[in-house]
């Protein structure tokens, strides 16, 4: 008998990676629907979380004898800046709101001219905060948080981090401090931060891009000219714009006020 052909299969490779690609292709719209619906999750929970702090008591303190004013230096103009700038008032915070969604909670800060008027975290991991909102659930917009080693009771080596997005929260404003309309408005430059130690009031005096500790640290460098004075005896404020390159915005003490604990 004759033998019987096998009969053999062809495999139609073009067929194939069309069906690969097809399911590829499949996969991937899922992974960007579930990506964008994830953020857009996220943006929601940060909404939800100003709208909740909108409602935040914050007063104006008129200044008084425990009020401790930074004295300029022996030559400065009596046309400067300066002298109206310790005219500005010093604010109180009623943290009860922010310290009720996170006990982390332990300064508010006050940046107005980049909309930035938000309870600051205290927390021993530089990078939980960059990661997680203020209600400590995973966000890509993260929260503003105060770096574990300033010392907030003397308002010394305080560096205050933010993410850089591109939504306009938190720090997303940042980059206005590069234009030249935000250097020509001297009402600009302030910057008031409310601690459970003190409040006080902090003057711009340099902005630039920087991407280490060692830049944070930098005085005298700026890519913008606000052309005021800075020493070594200056005490410090960075607030840290977190991108693919840094923002860095450092404001010296102008004047503060010590505030009675509660006993």
């Amino acid at each position: 008998m004759p033998k019987k052909k096998k009969n053999k299969i062809k495999v139609r490779w073009k067929n194939v990676f069309k069906f690969l690609f097809f399911v590829f292709v499949i996969v991937l719209i899922i992974n960007v629907i579930i990506v964008i619906t994830q953020i857009n999750k996220q943006n929601n929970n940060t909404d939800e979380m100003i709208k909740k702090l909108n409602k935040t008591p914050i007063s104006n303190i008129v200044d008084d004898k425990s009020t401790k004013v930074i004295s300029p230096p022996e030559d400065i103009s009596k046309f400067d800046s300066y002298w109206d700038y310790i005219k500005m008032s010093l604010i109180n915070v009623d943290l009860t709101t922010p310290i009720t969604i996170n006990k982390d909670t332990c300064a508010w800060l006050d940046f107005k001219s980049i909309d930035i008027n938000y309870p600051v975290l205290c927390s021993s991991d530089d990078s939980f905060y960059t990661t997680h909102s203020l209600d400590k659930s995973i966000n890509h917009n993260g929260w503003l948080f105060i770096g574990k080693d300033s010392n907030l009771s003397k308002n010394e080596n305080i560096i205050i981090y933010g993410n850089n997005n591109s939504n306009d929260k938190l720090f997303g404003n940042m980059n206005k401090v590069f234009k030249e309309s935000f250097k020509n408005d001297t009402e600009n430059q302030l910057i008031r931060l409310y601690t459970n130690d003190s409040t006080s009031l902090w003057q711009i005096v340099s902005v630039y891009h920087g991407n280490d500790l060692e830049d944070y640290n930098l005085l005298g460098k700026s890519e913008v000219n606000f052309t005021e004075y800075i020493n070594d005896n200056d005490k410090i404020l960075t607030l840290v714009a977190l991108d693919k390159k840094n923002i860095i915005v450092k404001a010296k003490l102008l004047k503060y006020k010590p505030l009675k604990k509660a006993s």
